[in-house]
């Protein structure tokens, strides 16, 4: 008698276990639930699936995530109530949880429990392989995708299955280990040395991505910049080597499980039982990120109150909840905290999650008054719209290294193929919860068999992609008529006579700078991104868009033939950039906004204790 069995496969370092220690057989099923596995396996030639290859009933994952970002406004505002009342003054830096971490962390807990569920209906195995640890671990609830994989697995379906567990090593932070990654932490940690002038304004950083980044850059003369890494559970370090030891208040006498079992079972949604689960990650989760003592309160206040920081900047206020914690502080110190739009979607998409960073801040500076005017921004009051000086430098390397001209008949077309970036969990979080990145990664596979069965001739296509992911497209490179690009959008726009991408991302914007033509070939589902009505019509006057999969060969031709004979317009009539990409005074703008707040003057506002 054959066994059925089944693999579970969740990260790249396992499948390469699989595949090397040749423990499988060819009528196993080994299912993988990140694409960087198969293709690991693929290249063994060890034959794996997706799960949604086996699951043929649709789910609606993105309905899911609404009614969790719903859920968390139920669960966490009671809590802090209860905690006020319960501690007082002891928590008065906590006043905004963190919805977006905690929706993560619902949309990953039952969407998997959901997915695992239909996958053990269709296969109904005997036998379940799977990689895992010996316990798991509540002391962070947001966890890893993968290790929630397998924290649910052995949850809710070891007694139904008979699971079985390689377990792979897993390095312990031990004390003694933890001081010597901190004194490592210290010794190669590099950040831009900016000028150390008392009479300039500091700054605390965040992150530093996209506009941030560049504003440490363009700025350094202007400001002293120090940047925020809680290290760990234990320690909060900054930029200058300053390192506070984290303390948390005595939680015998603030019992706050109860309460949590009682908010979750009065709004149970599921007939499974996920109760006792969640309840001890969000008890968890809340004991890390909010229980914090007023002796790391002080530390906090009088490390911003020494250094006079100024203000706050980051990108995102959509991070874990030790960043809240900072930003908590801060705000409980009237220390401003500015926030710069992180790259596409913002007030084009319907991506309401966007309003956690707006919430979050005192000012949100965006690319646009397009994002000021979108239907979903719920504080349109606390958005600037400055633009981007990280878009606008781009820009300017492009116009100074790129020329548009019709094309001759007789001459190749380079088409770059700019694909969304799949990243290494399982799920993609927007704009609800858009499912499982190995969907993504289908669709964009079906963009690629397509484009080569087409065969066109006298085109190149150019897979863009960043070096990391290179290896989830090598087996389309041909170098004849499909090759292969990861460097950044500005430095190959010269080359490109087109652009073809399948998400209206960061790289929509970058690639609209570069003044060349563009097909869109966005999905229209449930679990794909929404573009707003008034975007989509102010992108139809400057590029190609079709919605519909079975047109997409058609299109694509019809794109390559208009690039021949295209002519377009200067890229300041183009209505899409100036309302959602492009200033064209976005210095002056910023400049003019520091000022009239005050964060140009002597150590700025905000900075008594």
């Amino acid at each position: 008698m054959i066994t059925k069995k089944l693999f579970i496969v969740g990260k790249e370092s396992e499948a390469l276990f699989l595949a090397k220690n040749k423990i499988t057989n060819p009528d196993d099923i080994i299912c993988c639930f990140c694409v960087e596995a198969k293709i690991v396996l693929d290249s063994y030639q060890i034959t794996n699936f997706f799960p949604t290859e086996f699951i043929k009933k649709k789910l609606d994952f993105n309905t899911l995530g609404i009614d969790n970002l719903n859920l968390l406004e139920k669960i966490t505002y009671p809590i802090l109530d209860f905690l006020h009342k319960k501690l007082g003054n002891e928590i008065r830096c906590h006043t905004l949880p963190n919805h977006f971490y905690l929706k993560n962390f619902l949309d990953t807990t039952t969407s998997t429990i959901i997915l695992l569920e239909e996958l053990f209906t269709v296969i109904n195995p005997e036998r379940i392989f799977a990689f895992s640890y010996n316990h798991i671990d509540y002391s962070d609830p947001t966890f890893s995708e993968q290790s929630s994989l397998y924290a649910i697995l052995s949850t809710f379906f070891r007694e139904k299955y008979a699971v079985h567990w390689f377990n792979t090593s897993k390095r312990v932070l031990d004390h003694k280990v933890f001081k010597q990654t901190l004194s490592e932490f210290k010794n190669n940690f590099v950040f831009p040395k900016m000028q150390n002038d008392s009479t300039l304004p500091n700054i605390l950083l965040i992150d530093n991505r996209f506009d941030v980044q560049t504003i440490t850059t363009f700025y350094k003369n202007n400001f002293n910049f120090t940047k925020f890494f809680p290290l760990s559970n234990k320690y909060f370090i900054f930029s200058d080597n300053k390192t506070i030891n984290v303390t948390r208040i005595d939680k015998r006498n603030v019992d706050i499980s109860s309460l949590i079992t009682d908010i979750l079972e009065k709004i149970q949604r599921f007939q499974i039982p996920v109760i006792s689960y969640i309840n001890q990650c969000i008890k968890s989760y809340f004991e890390n990120y909010t229980l914090l003592s007023s002796k790391t309160n002080e530390k906090v206040k009088k490390y911003l109150y020494d250094n006079k920081i100024s203000w706050v900047l980051l990108s995102s206020t959509r991070s874990s909840g030790y960043y809240d914690y900072i930003l908590n502080v801060s705000r409980s110190m009237d220390i401003p905290i500015v926030s710069y739009q992180e790259g596409g979607g913002a007030g084009y998409w319907d991506y309401p999650t966007f309003n956690t960073d707006i919430k979050n801040s005192t000012y949100f500076l965006s690319y646009g008054i397009g994002v000021k005017n979108s239907p979903f921004i719920v504080q349109p009051e606390k958005v600037m719209d400055i633009g981007s000086i990280y878009l606008t430098q781009k820009f300017e390397l492009i116009k100074n290294n790129s020329s548009n001209y019709a094309k001759n008949s007789n001459e190749i077309i380079n088409i770059f193929v700019v694909l969304d970036n799949i990243k290494t969990g399982l799920y993609q979080h927007y704009p609800y919860n858009g499912g499982l990145f190995s969907i993504a990664y289908n669709k964009q596979i079906y963009l690629l068999d397509l484009i080569k069965k087409l065969q066109i001739q006298k085109v190149n296509f150019i897979i863009k992609t960043i070096p990391s992911r290179r290896k989830l497209y090598s087996k389309y490179v041909d170098n004849k008529t499909l090759f292969i690009e990861t460097k950044p959008i500005h430095t190959i726009c010269n080359q490109a006579d087109g652009f073809i991408m399948e998400s209206p991302t960061t790289v929509l914007m970058e690639s609209m700078v570069a003044n060349k033509p563009i097909l869109l070939l966005a999905e229209n589902s449930d679990n794909s991104v929404k573009l707003l009505p008034e975007a989509i019509e102010l992108l139809k006057n400057s590029i190609s868009l079709n919605f519909h999969q079975e047109n997409f060969g058609e299109e694509i031709q019809n794109f390559i033939h208009s690039i021949q004979s295209q002519s377009l317009n200067p890229i300041e009539n183009n209505l899409f950039v100036n309302d959602y990409i492009l200033q064209k005074d976005t210095l002056s703008k910023l400049e003019h906004f520091l000022s009239s707040k005050g964060f140009l003057g002597q150590y700025g506002i905000g900075c008594s204790a």
